[in-house]
């Protein structure tokens, strides 16, 4: 700037034609018109902004909330245990079995007791005895008797021989259960202190070949069995006598929930319905069918 003063000032003193200035009043000149300029404010250093970091995306904490389940009431009813199913009783063939007046009498069902006593008979094809092995102490337990006698019970196969008569040939017994109706006239009855008269006489009858009855309907041990395949509806009776405790028996819908049961003596009568799905035995002898 300075450089371009001076210039000027010698361009206006080479074009003019009045004497060469003063070089004091040039300098004098020169000094005020520096003084006059505003002095230059020089500018701040820039400072750069910092660098800019990316901030995360803000991820929202969620909170699962845990739903307590609702209560489920526990059902009153008990299932019953599963099911395992019986083995079928094999039928012992009855060949020799004949209408020979001088054999056993027929084997039917008690029509008339309703106490509904039941015993077991090996009849022995042939022979002047019958044995009766019963469970319950009331009735004969064991004893042999003429062949003349005469009595009904109900016929049922099985195959298979009491600790009393296992030294016998299988082929020529076989069992039968059921009521005796009528009453026993004996001679040196083996253990007759288990005799009980309490039955009226029948008369003679003739010994008829009757075929098994419906297996269903056959005596049944302690276990568990489906109705209408394994058991028939109808009433039951308990072997054991009712001086005997922990006698259980239970029946079972189709849902596993037991209808009825019962826990205490035995000696009682089980009426099983045929909307029944299973029937459990336990602990009360065997089971005898007693109904029709």
């Amino acid at each position: 700037m300075r450089k371009f003063l001076v210039l000027l000032v010698a361009i206006i003193l080479a074009g003019c034609s009045v004497p060469t200035p003063d070089p004091v009043i040039i300098q004098q000149i020169v000094k005020e018109t520096q003084a006059a300029m505003p002095t230059q404010t020089a500018y701040s250093t820039y400072t750069p902004y910092p660098t800019y970091t990316v901030q995360p995306i803000f991820t929202p904490i969620v909170i699962t909330k845990v739903v307590t389940p609702t209560n489920t009431l526990t059902p009153t009813l008990t299932p019953s245990p599963v099911f395992t199913a019986t083995a079928t009783a094999t039928t012992v063939p009855l060949s020799s079995y004949t209408t020979n007046e001088d054999q056993i009498a027929t084997f039917l069902q008690n029509p008339i007791s309703s106490i509904g006593q039941t015993f077991k008979v090996l009849l022995e094809t042939g022979s002047s005895s019958v044995y009766i092995d019963g469970k319950n102490e009331t009735l004969v337990h064991y004893a042999a008797f003429p062949k003349t006698q005469r009595f009904y019970i109900m016929l049922a196969i099985e195959d298979e021989l009491s600790d009393e008569t296992v030294d016998l040939q299988k082929n020529q017994y076989s069992w039968a259960y059921g009521v005796i109706i009528g009453t026993v006239k004996y001679s040196s009855v083996k253990e007759s202190k288990y005799y009980t008269p309490n039955y009226f006489e029948m008369p003679k009858v003739r010994i008829i070949h009757q075929e098994p009855i419906d297996q269903m309907k056959w005596p049944k041990h302690d276990g568990n069995y489906m109705v209408n395949r394994d058991i028939a509806p109808g009433p039951w009776y308990s072997s054991y006598s009712m001086t005997v405790d922990g006698c259980y028996w239970a029946r079972i819908n189709s849902s596993g929930n037991i209808i009825d049961n019962h826990y205490g003596v035995a000696g009682i009568t089980v009426y099983v319905a045929p909307t029944d799905t299973v029937v459990q035995f336990d602990g009360c002898g065997k089971m005898y069918y007693i109904g029709d």
